[in-house]
């Protein structure tokens, strides 16, 4: 069986030695593997009974990794992208979930935080940043949205950066343009990357969808964009897309993929699957050919990568 890291001397053992025991429930004759990680496209072509929720991972370039410790959390709604590249792995990552945000999205998968109230004397920079072991690699701020609190983010992250911890960020874009900048070098110098969730590329609709304007959003994005050719790998600036059924169509998919490759072609663009969620629960999930076609869009309009995050969310409703 092929493996994603060299070959070792380490001895072959049965993966559900390495793994928690759920995650391989119900696999006949487990595969054995010489490796710490090993590809789930892979283990998929030596195993046919895996459960359904990891073939939903398929599709992505996610890697299974040794589960050292298990905290539960209370947490109720769905999850819509888990994007893994290359130069990360679920070892060492954490994410820092920001209880806030900038925008008011109808469609928004985590919109429970506007029902928490701040509870606690909080926490600064130093705490927050003395919460990473000495196994974290890399940190990535998402939501909510970390532009609210992007000044306590920037000071948590200098601190890891100099442990050598890779920054990333996942935002709607919006923050100023001088807090952008720092966040751009700090993702820069540690081998980071900055995702920009690009709600929508008119700004009309951006408005009726998010109750804010686009125009810091695509002027911060290219702002980042900028930046590309300081290290054109692995990708600095990446950015994805809610196919909101009657909204998001293929049309508006194309014009937010023309704006992307006028920068560069080659980053890397997600096409997400919409789940009905918060003020838009009697919507459809997005269909298989309304994702098929966004994706054809996306590629007619110059991007060279470009992929459908989340299959199985898709549905044949239209």
């Amino acid at each position: 069986m092929d493996c994603v890291l060299p070959p070792t001397s380490v001895d072959l053992v049965p993966l559900y030695e390495r793994y928690p025991t759920f995650l391989l429930r119900g696999v006949d004759n487990p595969p054995r593997t010489r490796c710490e990680r090993i590809g789930l496209h892979r283990l998929l072509r030596e195993v046919n009974t895996l459960p359904p929720f990891l073939r939903n991972l398929i599709e992505g370039d996610v890697y299974l990794a040794r589960v050292t410790r298990i905290e539960p959390i209370e947490y109720h709604g769905h999850v819509y992208d888990l994007e893994v590249v290359p130069h990360h792995t679920l070892v060492t990552g954490s994410g820092l979930v920001t209880h806030n945000c900038s925008f008011n999205c109808l469609f928004c998968q985590n919109w429970h935080f506007r029902q928490m109230r701040p509870e606690g004397p909080g926490m600064s920079a130093q705490e927050l940043a003395d919460k990473a072991d000495r196994r974290t690699f890399c940190i990535c701020y998402f939501g909510g949205d970390p532009t609210p609190q992007m000044s306590h983010a920037l000071a948590t992250s200098r601190i890891l950066a100099k442990r050598g911890v890779k920054i990333c960020f996942e935002s709607n874009g919006s923050m100023h343009p001088k807090l952008l900048d720092q966040a751009v070098r700090l993702s820069l110098e540690t081998g980071g990357c900055i995702k920009f969730d690009l709600k929508a590329h008119d700004e009309s609709l951006h408005l009726a969808l998010t109750g804010v304007s686009n125009k810091r959003t695509l002027e911060n994005f290219a702002r980042a964009a900028s930046h590309i050719p300081e290290r054109p790998e692995p990708p600095l600036v990446v950015a994805s897309t809610l196919l909101v059924p009657g909204y998001v169509d293929v049309k508006e998919v194309s014009k937010i993929a023309s704006f992307i490759a006028s920068f560069d072609p080659t980053i890397p663009y997600a096409l997400l699957g919409f789940h009905p969620h918060f003020y838009m629960p009697d919507l459809p999930r997005t269909s298989v050919r309304h994702a098929d076609e966004a994706e054809a869009a996306a590629h007619a309009a110059g991007l060279t990568n470009v992929r459908i995050g989340n299959r199985h969310l898709l549905s044949r409703a239209y």
